[in-house]
């Protein structure tokens, strides 16, 4: 592998309380492949942030994760976050798990007086 054949990645793991870890499973394959075999997950801390390296081009790479951990179910992960089958370019790339979602309190450029107005709140 060089830096010309492959994607360095960031990947944060929030924090969401409780028990501070989580379950990820990776597939790879390449084009002559028809399915990825990894019949294993493994833990991860959280929080945490971590530097992988993947082959870029015609390999395909995905990556789930799951909240909990049980500790009786080394399985494939069932439920949780799935992230589509992926092929990278050379460079960086970033992926973030089990984070809160964000969103604006009101319009850009406004204030929270506005998003009262827009709400129909009668003053």
């Amino acid at each position: 592998m060089t830096t010309a054949n492959s994607v360095r990645i960031t990947i944060r793991y929030a924090d969401n309380g409780g028990f501070p870890w989580a379950k990820e499973q990776r597939f790879g394959w390449r084009p002559w492949q028809t399915y990825s075999w990894n019949d294993t997950s493994r833990f991860v801390a959280t929080p945490k942030e971590r530097e992988e390296w993947v082959t870029t081009g015609d390999s395909v790479r995905q990556h789930r994760v799951r909240h909990v951990w049980p500790w009786n179910d080394f399985r494939a992960p069932a439920t949780g976050m799935t992230e589509r089958p992926t092929s990278y370019g050379a460079g960086r790339a970033e992926e973030t798990w089990l984070a809160a979602v964000t969103r604006p309190a009101f319009p850009p450029g406004g204030s929270p007086a506005d998003a009262e107005l827009d709400r129909g709140s009668a003053d």
